[in-house]
Parts: C-alpha cells; sequence; structure tokens
C-alpha cells in the first residue's frame, strides 16, 4: 500500500513553517528539507510497487534475496532510468509495457514522467548544493507535486496488485 498521510502531514507542517518564517535562510532550509522528504516518499513508493508486482510469483529465497537487491541497488527515481530498469529486472519488459500503457491509456504517463524530472531536479539540487547557493521550490510546489503523484502511484500500485 502507498503511504499518504505522513509525507501529506510533513509536507503540510514543512509549509506552515515556511510561510510563518521571516527569516530567509530558515525558508530555503524548509523548502529543502520538502524537497528531500519527498524524495525519499517517491523513492518508498516506487519500491513499494516494484515489490507489488512481483508479490507471489517468486517463491525461492535466492531469487527474493535476487529481487530485493535489485531494489536496494536502484537509486534515483527517474522514470526511465530508475524505476523502468529496476521493474524490468524484476518482473520483465512485457510488465513495464503493460504499466506503461495502462498509464499513457489513463493520460497520466506524461504527468508522471514530468514531475519525476521536475522533482529529481529539485533533489539533487537538494542534497547537492548549500541552501545559501540555490533556489528551490516552496514548500507549497512541492506539496503541490506530490498531490499530483499520489493518485499516480496508488493506481500504479493497484495495477500491480492485480499482476
Amino acid at each position: 500500500m502507498i503511504s499518504k498521510s505522513n509525507i501529506e502531514r510533513d509536507l503540510r507542517q514543512l509549509n506552515g513553517l515556511y510561510n510563518s518564517e521571516h527569516d530567509p535562510i530558515r525558508q530555503l532550509f524548509y523548502a529543502k528539507l520538502a524537497i528531500i522528504e519527498l524524495g525519499s516518499w517517491v523513492e518508498e513508493s516506487l519500491d513499494t510497487i516494484a515489490r507489488r508486482t512481483i508479490k507471489g510469483h517468486l517463491k525461492t529465497t535466492d531469487f527474493l534475496d535476487s529481487a530485493d537487491n535489485i531494489i536496494k541497488n536502484n537509486f534515483g527515481f527517474k522514470y526511465n532510468s530508475n524505476f523502468i530498469p529496476m521493474l524490468e529486472k524484476l518482473a520483465g519488459l512485457e510488465m513495464c509495457e503493460n504499466l506503461q500503457t495502462d498509464l499513457d491509456s489513463a493520460g497520466l504517463l506524461n504527468t508522471l514522467k514530468s514531475e519525476l524530472s521536475n522533482l529529481t531536479i529539485q533533489r539533487n539540487l537538494a542534497a547537492h548544493v548549500g541552501v545559501r547557493k540555490a533556489t528551490y521550490d516552496s514548500p507549497t510546489v512541492t506539496r503541490s507535486r506530490f498531490l499530483r503523484l499520489y493518485p499516480i502511484f496508488k493506481r500504479m500500485y493497484s495495477w500491480a496488485a492485480r499482476q
């Protein structure tokens, strides 16, 4: 299941702190933290979807361990560079194609790719550039991104459960 309550609560709280803060540097810290929190949630959610796709299909410890290693060794959440290669290793090209067809037919694929790409840019900035050297999306923008991604992830999880 894709968890929503904790990330939604945390992003709402960071947005409140950001909006009530008068120090621009502290505002940047809240913005940066919101981006990092959403990035963590996205990675965990995509891992959950990948695990759900193969649940019940693998039986032996060796292959279950291999699946865990594939997921653990996937760093990042770009759709084409991280998620699809991970899913391909776990479930095969046909499964990837079926998922992508489902998302595309629902008109969600472009939104998913765009949001993950934009979040990747912001997350990499937040993780690799000092707070005083960058401009970050506000927690309001980050929360809006979450609200666009959540229903797509929920659909992906439901799709994975049917496989």
